[in-house]
């Protein structure tokens, strides 16, 4: 588990973007998961990710606060 703090744009949305390429980098099919303090933010995050890499990216899924506790 990583966690990072910081002031959200550019500093953290840049380090979820390194870090996952990394993570993929190792093994494609790894599990992420992102968990954002709003359901605004997790979509926000999802499409920074989407933006991010072009030729798509598995097994990532994004959650806020209440729907990661329910999982």
């Amino acid at each position: 588990m990583r966690i990072k703090t910081g002031p959200f744009h550019p500093s953290l949305q840049e380090a979820l973007v390194t870090d996952l390429r990394a993570v993929k980098k190792r093994d494609p099919l790894a599990p992420v998961t992102i968990v954002a303090p709003s359901a605004r933010l997790a979509r926000h995050l999802a499409a920074v990710v989407a933006k991010s890499f072009s030729s798509g990216v598995a097994a990532v899924r994004f959650h806020n606060l209440t729907s990661f506790a329910r999982s």
